[in-house]
């Protein structure tokens, strides 16, 4: 790479162990966070080192000694009016200190030279090329012209996925269709990873709360110009230009199949025929059904913790609430907590308030999605019992070859499953 500028040390602003700064011409088009390059002093071996440091802030500076100056030159305020002479001006470009060839960490020196970062300086910087247990994160550009720069960026998987995983926090502006599509393209991502090694298995729950945006997930893009755009990313990350495999879609139950679904009846049908989609209920039969009363209440603000009260009240089989074995009794039990403390004395350490909003609240949901709400489950399933079968299956599989035979992971590898969730009506 050319030269770009040259370092600049003030007695007002020094170049530290942390950051510098250079002067570079007006023209020259770059943005923060680009990567640029250093020369820097020699290590014990007389070998010339290099100084990484990331683009902070960018100003543009003249010889005008104040802004009314400026006002002045351009004949007092007119907009139109051209300068005899041209301000002399440059870029003022603030970097941080990333890293040095040899581990030097002395202030770089004034006049040095500066260049934009090469591919592999740009990987050595930002520490992408120690990477271990690669899987494809995204990408990142740097600089434009003949100088634009595309490099893959990887996750280690082994703290995303693995064993020392965690949580993945991803944020941005509500609205702008950029984390929701991140968070597909990672998962997308991590099933391509588990499929390329034989070693790794991973499965999605996926709750859809945004029309019909996570139920088609199984199907192949058809805009080309998007896919036009999208193909060298995908090729640069070594990623299968296909959509995710092995997804099985969960609706919330009802007889004719759409009523708290964004799908379309004739694709319910098809998936259904093909084994890929099931109707899901929300039983009311063991403790198990009870713990999963809060998921009904989800969306709602709990700041004194009242509702979690009552939940905890119900799951210890509090007052008249033992033995209860369908909703239409829970209801009705719900309902005498709603009436005076004289008229019921089981859980009176809970305000008749706070029980006559929790029943509001239920009644509600109960009421929307009351063919969700069943004894039976007739044509239907339990997402819970349905996602543990897979489990065990998995693990059934891992038993049946500990003999050094290949271990067959393939009953969760990739999977993905697709729980909609139209309304607060959704039980796991």
């Amino acid at each position: 790479m050319e030269a770009i500028g040259k370092i600049i040390a003030t007695e007002k602003q020094p170049s530290t162990i942390e950051e510098f700064t250079f002067w570079t011409r007006k023209d020259l088009k770059l943005k923060p966070f680009d990567v640029v390059v250093v020369e820097h002093v020699k290590d014990v071996n007389g070998e010339p080192t290099k100084t990484f440091g990331v683009i902070e802030e960018i100003s543009h500076m003249t010889d005008s000694p104040s802004a009314l100056a400026g006002y002045i030159s351009s004949d007092f305020g007119q907009v139109e009016s051209t300068s005899y002479t041209e301000r002399i001006g440059m870029n003022y470009v603030k970097c941080k200190v990333v890293g040095n060839t040899r581990n030097i960490y002395i202030p770089v020196q004034e006049g040095k030279k500066v260049y934009l970062a090469e591919r592999d300086e740009i990987m050595e910087a930002l520490g992408l090329n120690n990477v271990k247990h690669k899987l494809p994160a995204g990408y990142i550009e740097m600089y434009e012209g003949v100088n634009k720069q595309r490099l893959p960026v990887f996750f280690n998987s082994h703290f995303l996925i693995g064993p020392e995983g965690a949580h993945l926090n991803i944020s941005g502006i509500s609205g702008l269709a950029s984390k929701t599509s991140y968070a597909m393209f990672l998962m997308k991502a991590i099933q391509d990873y588990a499929a390329k090694d034989e070693k790794e298995s991973v499965a999605f729950i996926m709750m859809n709360v945004k029309g019909t945006d996570l139920l088609k997930i199984d199907q192949k893009n058809t805009r080309k110009d998007e896919l036009k755009q999208i193909k060298p990313i995908y090729d640069l990350l070594e990623l299968e230009f296909e959509p995710f495999k092995q997804v099985k879609y969960f609706y919330p139950y009802s007889k004719d199949l759409t009523s708290y679904t964004y799908e379309k009846e004739d694709i319910i049908k098809t998936r259904i025929e093909a084994g890929n989609a099931l109707q899901y209920k929300y039983l009311f039969e063991t403790d198990e059904d009870k713990e999963c009363l809060d998921l009904l209440f989800a969306n709602v603000d709990d700041p004194n913790d009242t509702i979690e009260s009552i939940i905890n009240f119900i799951i210890s089989n509090g007052g008249g609430f033992s033995g209860i074995e369908t909703w239409e009794d829970f209801k009705s039990e719900l309902y005498k907590q709603t009436q005076s403390d004289k008229a019921s004395k089981a859980g009176k350490e809970i305000s008749v308030m706070s029980w006559r909003k929790f029943y509001r609240l239920f009644n509600k949901s109960y009421q929307k999605c009351q063919q969700m709400f069943t004894n039976k489950l007739g044509g239907g399933v339990r997402l819970r019992d349905q996602i543990r079968g897979d489990i065990k299956l998995y693990i059934k599989n891992l038993r049946e070859n500990v003999s050094g035979k290949p271990v067959n992971t393939r009953s969760l590898r990739g999977s993905g499953v697709i729980g909609e969730r139209k309304t607060k009506c959704t039980q796991v």
